[in-house]
């Protein structure tokens, strides 16, 4: 729309785009999948998805794929029991803005200390494809772009906390 600012996304306008409304329905996919997951699943805890069979099917870049594992993996034993793996995809697909967030900055959250920092954004930035036109290029050969989002984000500041964030 001509005069509009195109400076941000509505959060609440994406959800209604993916159309993804019936989150009862979500959970029962991703109850199905898991189902579907855990038969691949290692001799050591049959009952769970590991990480490499959680890589395998989620299918993202190496580093995004290992970073959204472990902020799924919240008892941090290395599986992903039915409760974790419904829980957080329904979440990323069907939750409130703030639980996306959180999905988010766990994932920018390297060191898991509650901040994030600039350099972590634009490693993880760097993995994901910008959409120009309907064609896509890879962050890497737009590191400007990533810096001004960054210098955006931040505001001179050197971590943010979730609420700053």
């Amino acid at each position: 729309m001509e005069g509009e600012s195109t400076d941000y996304i509505d959060f609440y306008q994406l959800k209604d785009l993916l159309e993804v409304k019936d989150s009862e329905l979500m959970k029962l996919y991703f109850r199905e999948i898991y189902k579907d997951l855990i038969t691949k699943a290692d001799t050591n805890n049959p009952a769970k998805v590991s990480k490499i069979i959680f890589m395998e099917y989620i299918n993202l870049p190496l580093i995004i794929s290992e970073k959204l594992f472990n902020s799924f993996d919240h008892d941090k034993d290395g599986y992903l029991s039915l409760k974790e793996f419904v829980k957080n995809l329904t979440d990323l697909f069907t939750g409130s803005f703030e639980e996306v967030m959180s999905i988010i900055f766990s994932l920018l959250d390297f060191d898991l200390d509650g901040f994030i920092i600039p350099q972590d954004v634009k490693l993880l930035l760097s993995y994901l494809p910008l959409n120009i036109k309907n064609e896509y290029k890879f962050q890497m050969a737009s590191l400007s772009e990533i810096d001004g989002i960054i210098l955006q984000l931040f505001n001179g500041r050197r971590n943010l906390n979730l609420t700053e964030f």
